[in-house]
């Protein structure tokens, strides 16, 4: 995976990210900035499902599976602004 920097918005620092054991799934858009990013625990069992990326949105699904539960579907989307019709499109 590239190195990249990550902008926290809240009060969690670096040293909380680095004792979180976890797989980092992203999507980047084509734009000059944005996407979309996903932390999971990389003791769970999960697979991406779809990542999809345009000018108009960027979408993320996992599947995170357990053997005694039902799994769980978790999604991150991200619509630019102005571009209702193709995300629309997409949600189809």
């Amino acid at each position: 995976m590239e190195s990249q920097k990550l902008k926290l918005q809240s009060k969690m620092t670096v040293h909380h990210l680095q004792a979180f054991q976890a797989v980092f799934e992203y999507v980047p858009t084509p734009l000059a900035s944005g996407g979309v990013g996903l932390f999971v625990d990389e003791s769970l069992d999960f697979r991406v499902l779809e990542n999809a990326s345009s000018e108009a949105f960027q979408a993320l699904w996992i599947e995170i599976s357990f053997i005694k539960n039902k799994n769980i579907l978790c999604g991150i989307i991200y619509r630019q602004e102005n571009s209702l019709e193709c995300f629309q499109s997409y949600l189809k």
